[in-house]
C-alpha cells in the first residue's frame, strides 16, 4: 500500500474540484493508472464528499500513528 498516494489524491480532491467531483462520481476511473490496490480503492470510495476536506488534514497524521489505518476506515 502506498500511504503516499492516498494522501496525494485526498490533497488534491481536497484542493481541486473538478478531480474531486470525478474521485466521488467514479473512483475506479479517477484513480486509474495509480497504481491502488483494491483495498486502497475501497478506502476512497468511502469517503464522504462534504468530509474530504477535514480528512485530508487528519489524514497524515492518522496513518502515523497505525499503518493499518485505512482497514478501519473502510469499515466506518
Amino acid at each position: 500500500m502506498s500511504k503516499e498516494k492516498i494522501i496525494d489524491i485526498v490533497k488534491k480532491a481536497a484542493s481541486d474540484k473538478a478531480f474531486a467531483e470525478k474521485l466521488f462520481a467514479n473512483t475506479e476511473e479517477a484513480v486509474a493508472g495509480m497504481g491502488l490496490n483494491d483495498q486502497e480503492i475501497q478506502f476512497l470510495k468511502s469517503l464522504k464528499k462534504e468530509n474530504a476536506g477535514q480528512f485530508a488534514f487528519d489524514l497524515e497524521q492518522r496513518i502515523n500513528k497505525d499503518d493499518d489505518w485505512w482497514v478501519g476506515s473502510v469499515a466506518d
